[in-house]
């Protein structure tokens, strides 16, 4: 059975890898606040990982929900940068033939040993859409107005300047 220290050094290899074939011009920071490549700058743009299980979870289910769960809840973050940074950083060779220079063998080596990790948690969209219908009382729009708007700065200033002032509107036409 491979520890949690044979997974991570599985992983780092892997994504040493990775960062060489891609030419990356990112690295990776790892759980154990350990950097990939090794030599990458600490004030470097990143993707950190938090855990394990969230590369169980990639693993599992490789998809865009899964992605929007893990940066929600922290278990994937961008160090030093924005989401416009890395995708700015984003390898200009087609994704299908930069994967014809990974090692196959190193890919299933590095990631079985994570199907057998649990994913973890928090999944906090998970409960997003499992609802009930609000009943229209006093009471029942109080508390759905204050679980969708009821948030703290941190929030705001993720998305707004440092004014914070945002608006809507509602236009017919062009």
């Amino acid at each position: 059975m491979i520890t949690s220290k044979g997974r991570l050094k599985g992983l780092r290899g892997l994504l040493t890898q990775i960062h060489r074939s891609m030419a990356l011009e990112f690295g990776f920071r790892l759980w154990d606040g350990s950097r990939v490549p090794a030599t990458w700058p600490v004030d470097g743009l990143a993707l950190g990982i938090a855990d394990e299980g969230a590369v169980a979870a990639l693993l599992r289910q490789p998809k865009l929900t899964t992605i929007a769960n893990l940066w929600a809840a922290k278990r994937l973050d961008i160090v030093n940068g924005t989401i416009f940074d890395l995708v700015a950083k984003k390898p200009k060779a087609r994704s299908r033939d930069i994967w014809k220079s990974v090692s196959k063998i190193r890919t299933l080596r590095a990631g079985l040993p994570f199907l057998l990790v649990s994913r973890g948690g928090p999944w906090p969209l998970e409960e997003i859409g499992k609802d009930k219908e609000s009943d229209g009382t006093s009471g029942e729009n109080k508390k759905n107005i204050s679980y969708h708007y009821d948030v703290s700065n941190a929030f705001y200033e993720l998305w707004l300047d440092k004014e914070m002032v945002y608006t809507c509107a509602y236009f017919h036409d062009w």
